[in-house]
């Protein structure tokens, strides 16, 4: 079978080539490949500089390294049954990876993205913790401020 379709150059598949499919009872099917090989196949980040070079992959969020072909294949691979991602144009695709990226992680809801969790990563060296705690009092609308913040 893959003689078969080496042989008529489906990699570019045109209507012309797919009725060839049809003759030789290959089943075959479009699939959405936009931003496929930007996107993680592990936790679905997806970001241009996850790709860095034509052959390595490096996923910024998770830090998941693999071949970028290797994690290409594996989303279009995962696209092959998803009718929404496959029914929209290729400008909406990054609306949607962006929106299901969002739902699947909660950390990735907050502004700072799980910063929160990991003070070492934004914090200034040599600060406390107990510099971040809320002050004792807060003050409401209508009361008189704190008057040595001013």
């Amino acid at each position: 079978m893959k003689k078969a379709i080496t042989h008529l150059k489906l990699d570019q598949a045109n209507p012309g080539k797919l009725h060839k499919l049809d003759e030789h009872g290959i089943g075959y099917r479009s699939v959405q490949a936009a931003y496929s090989s930007q996107q993680c196949s592990q936790c679905g980040f997806t970001f241009p500089m996850n790709r860095r070079s034509q052959a390595k992959f490096c996923c910024l969020w998770r830090g998941f390294k693999a071949n970028a072909a290797e994690n290409a294949a594996q989303n279009i691979a995962e696209r092959f049954g998803d009718d929404e991602l496959n029914a929209i144009s290729f400008r909406a695709v990054a609306t949607v990876l962006v929106t299901r990226f969002m739902r699947r992680l909660p950390v990735a809801r907050s502004a700072t993205a799980g910063l929160e969790l990991q003070p070492q990563l934004w914090l200034p060296r040599g600060k406390v913790m107990a510099a971040l705690a809320p002050p004792s009092t807060v003050h409401q609308p209508g009361q008189d401020p704190c008057h040595s913040c001013l």
